[in-house]
Formats: C-alpha cells, structure tokens, sequence
C-alpha cells in the first residue's frame, strides 16, 4: 500500500502533487465489469417507472423507486466506429462496420464507468424497514446489507439528527483507472457529483446535500474498503426527528459501530475483484490524494457546519449571498444584464427527462438566445441546498464563465457571470478569437458557445486541506448535471468535456490567482446522431416492481 501523505505536510501539498501528473499518467489493467450486486443478500424489488418529482416528503416505495431510478439504466447504446470518431470530433482510423456501445444512464461519465454507487440508510419507521441497503441498478431493486436501524452511526458520522431517508453516494476511485489513470480520480469526483446532482433533482423538497462528515463512520456503516470505495457524498431526505443531536465524538474517537449484517457468505460482493488490481496499479498521486481527502472532515467539523440555502432557487432577486461575493467578477468589464431565466418545471416526468439526456451530443452549429444561455448560467449554480457556505472554511464555490459564439443578442467573446446580478462582465484577459479547442474536440467547433467551470481552492483548502479538491469537483458535477437538466428543458444539447488547454483558458478570461478550471460544458442545439442506435428500457425489466 502506498503510504498516505507525510505528517505536517501544508494542506493541499497531496493536491498538487497529484495535479501535477494527472494528465500523463499509464493507464491500469482491464476494465471491470460494470455493476456491483451483492450475491444471496435479501432483495426489495422497487416500483417502476419511476413516479414523478414528489413535491413533500411521503416516505414510500414509490418516493425510493424515484430516487433510485435517478441512476437506472435508461438505454443500450450502439454505434458505429465511424460514428464514434464524429461524437469525438477525431478523425476515422478505423472504418470496419463494427458496433460498440452498451449500457447508458441518464447521469453522465467519463468513458461510461459509472464509478458512483448508491446506498440508502432508513431510520423509524418508513419503508422497507430500518436498515442499510445497496441499489441494484442491474434490477432496480435494494439489496438488503443490515436490518438494524442506522441512527447511531448516521448521528455520529454528520454529527446531526439523521432523515428517514439518508442516500449515500460512493465512488469506486479506480474503476475507471484502465483507460485514464491518475485522471480517473478527478473524473470519479465529477461522476459523482452528476448523481448527487440528479437525485438532488429527483428528491422531495427540503432535500440536503452534505460534503462534510466523518468518512470512516459511513464506510464502516456500508462495509466498504475505503482503500477501494468510500463515501463522497451524502443526500439527506425528509424532515429530521424533533429530538436534538447527541455530542458529535472527538475526531480521535474509534468510529461507531457498525449495525449488525447478516451472515456474508464467501460471495458477498461481486464487482470488486478489477478493483483490487487498479488500486494496486494505481498512481502513487492519487492514492495520496484520496487518503488526504479521507482525513479532510470528522463529525465534529460536520457538527459545526449549518445546513443553509447555498443557492438561491431564484438568483439575482435577493442580493448577493457568502457564496456570491469571492464569484462576483472585476467592476473593471462591461456589464450585461441577462434576460430573466425560463422557469424550469420541478416536476419533470422522470423518464421522459431522462430519455432525453445524451452526453455524446453533437452541434448544428446553429443560433441559440441570450435568454436560453442565461437560464443555463443561472440553473447550473443553483436550485439545491447544501452545507458548506459562509462557514470558516471560506465561502469558495464554483464561477461560471461563457465564451458565446452564436448567440442572439450577445457578441461572442469571454465573459464572466455575476450570479449575484444575474448579468455578465466582458472579460478582461482577450477577445477570445485566438482561441481553439484541443484534442478531440477540434472537430466540436460547431457548439453554439462553451462554459468553463472555475472552482476557488485556497479558503477551502486552509479548511478541510486536500478533501476540498475533491468536495469542489463534486459540487462541479452537481453543476453538471443541472445544466443538462436545463439544456434538455429549453430544446438544446449540452455536452461536458475536460479537455482544454488550461492555461489558454485562464489568460482568456483573465481568472483571479487561485480559481482553476474543472470542467467545460459545450452547448448548442443538437444534430442527430448518425451511426448511433439507442434502445430505450422503457419496459419493466424482470426484478422491478409493478
């Protein structure tokens, strides 16, 4: 095993080591299969469809059937490999007509891994009983991994009262290791962000995010190798118990008690074994980026952090927040005030949203409206509660900027946005003509205009240290997936890469010291998608409720 990171190393020098090789790093041994499932383990099977977006808390088979439909699979995907070389914008090399493709979701990631897993704790007495349960998104059904009610560990882990429902997102970090390497890190950070993002959508109101908590105590409560998988994320639903908290331990204190699980069997988990083998191949960087991350929150520091309004579900009405202030651009640029955002449904049909989501979009090349970018901006930021804002940590968040090339009543060139005044400043570092896509995206040149995501990493580094690396990738992937929601609701295609020149990027927009960029979002309306094949799953596959 990789020693994690040397006592008394400044906070943050794990992130730098790791950013610096991250993009050159060997890639690892076979891919692993692509779903785990828990062998012999009681099932539940869940209602399908999906119900529509439930409005208050009712707990329910049908509210989890919801929820848990938010990472089901929506598709088979085929493709030709000269239809692959156009999705990439790359050049043919391989004309056979050969299929490729396979199973896709309507959470976007990184070469299809889906490296995120979906666990649910329930406390009292809603449905299907106290417990801890994995998703089998294979059959859309829980499995069943302890009958004990979680309480006490859920109390000790977030260091607050527990909802009866608690929906805990893992990452495999080095599922996706065999094609990207040490850069499946960054991308298993973002994945798992784009499903907190999705159930976030999918949940009742009032629904909390939460970054901050004592990781060893969620591990151990889901029986996790934190050397292989562990908890990014936590999705917190339904109103909490009246009863106030119980003192958080101190961080040194051994971790609570795992509830009792029935006997395993030789077979417990299937899944894993590739697992074993990348994490062993892993690069030395991202293992002691993960370790450090591991070390960034206890249930003390989740005890002191309120949960608040983060984002505003209606921005630029209310005046600048915490949040806002450190994303409000330089006075210096030309300022635009965007049209007011379109009113985006809350209670989309589930599966209608989801069979409209293709991550593999491409571009017409067509106009698209300053009221359609704006609402982009505006949603991709907000519409969801989260735990870390204004605290000590800093009020760092995610700043969105906009490089507009065909977009009615807007000249192209780079901007920033301003979520406090729902506007745009021109940006300071150029005019944004010299500026070309790398990589495979030299033949994606017909998106309408591009969004780049800057996360600020100072305030809340001194914070939490090398975790905020990872925290701000996730809240990146929450912005992720809520613009594609949005896209997908006002008739355009949205696309997220992660290859750019980093640098370019920065002097074009002229960024402040200490934001760097997460990711890009290509948008524009979409092309039809020649070579490509999707079967939807719109049955009712065997193992999933009536």
């Amino acid at each position: 095993m990789t020693s994690p990171r040397p006592a008394g190393a400044a906070p943050g020098t794990a992130t730098a080591d790791y950013l610096r090789v991250h993009r050159d790093t060997p890639r690892g041994p076979r891919r692993p299969p692509l779903f785990k499932q828990y062998p012999g383990s009681v099932r539940i099977p869940l209602p399908w469809p999906a119900a529509p977006h439930p409005g208050r808390f009712a707990g329910s088979l049908a509210l989890l059937g919801s929820l848990a439909s938010a990472y089901a699979p929506t598709r088979f995907q085929f493709y030709t490999t000269a239809a692959m070389a156009t999705l990439g914008g790359f050049p043919a090399t391989n004309t056979a007509p050969t299929l490729r493709g396979g199973v896709r979701r309507a959470v976007p990631s990184g070469g299809a891994y889906y490296p995120a897993e979906l666990y649910l704790a329930v406390t009292g007495g809603f449905a299907p009983g106290p417990g801890v349960y994995h998703y089998d998104a294979t059959h859309h059904t829980l499995e069943t991994l302890a009958t004990d009610d979680p309480q006490a560990s859920l109390r000790a882990a977030l260091g607050r009262a527990p909802t009866p429902y608690t929906l805990l997102v893992s990452c495999r970090m080095w599922k996706n290791a065999s094609t990207y390497g040490a850069f499946g890190y960054r991308l298993g950070c973002l994945d798992t962000g784009a499903l907190a993002g999705q159930l976030l959508h999918r949940a009742p109101d009032g629904t909390d995010l939460r970054l901050v908590f004592d990781d060893r105590t969620l591990d151990a409560l889901l029986g996790l190798d934190p050397d292989i998988e562990s908890v990014y994320a936590v999705v917190l639903a339904g109103p909490p118990p009246a009863a106030p908290p119980a003192p958080a331990p101190h961080a040194d204190a051994p971790a609570a008690a795992a509830p009792q699980r029935p006997a395993p069997g030789a077979n417990a988990v299937r899944g894993l074994e590739s697992d074993l083998e990348l994490r062993a191949a892993a690069h030395p960087s991202a293992v002691r980026l993960h370790h450090a991350s591991l070390r960034g929150a206890t249930a003390d520091r989740a005890r002191d952090v309120p949960t608040s309004d983060a984002f505003r579900r209606s921005p630029g009405r209310d005046g600048p927040t915490a949040a806002d202030r450190w994303r409000r651009p330089a006075e210096s640029g030309r300022r635009i005030d965007l049209p007011e955002p379109l009113a985006l449904p809350e209670s989309l049909d589930p599966a209608r949203a989801d069979a409209a989501l293709r991550s593999a979009v491409r571009f017409t090349g067509d106009a698209m409206t300053v009221r359609q970018l704006g609402t982009l901006l505006a949603w991709l930021l907000t519409g969801y509660r989260c735990d870390i804002t204004g605290t000590r940590a800093g009020a760092g968040r995610l700043a969105a900027y906009c490089l507009p090339s065909r977009v009615t009543g807007l000249a192209p060139g780079p901007y920033a946005y301003d979520p406090a005044t729902h506007s745009l400043r021109s940006a300071p570092g150029g005019d944004g003509h010299g500026f070309t896509p790398t990589g495979v995206l030299g033949g994606l040149r017909t998106a309408t205009a591009r969004l780049f995501l800057f996360a600020d990493t100072d305030p809340g580094r001194r914070g939490y240290g090398d975790r905020w690396y990872r925290m701000q990738h996730v809240l990146a992937g929450i912005a992720v997936q809520r613009c594609r929601l949005a896209a997908s609701a006002v008739g355009i295609g949205c696309r997220p890469v992660s290859d750019h020149d980093s640098a370019a990027v920065r002097a074009m927009f002229g960024v402040p010291r200490g934001q760097v960029d997460v990711v890009q979002l290509l948008v524009g309306p979409a092309a039809p998608r020649a070579g490509v094949v999707d079967i939807g799953l719109s049955g009712q596959p065997e193992g999933r409720g009536a």
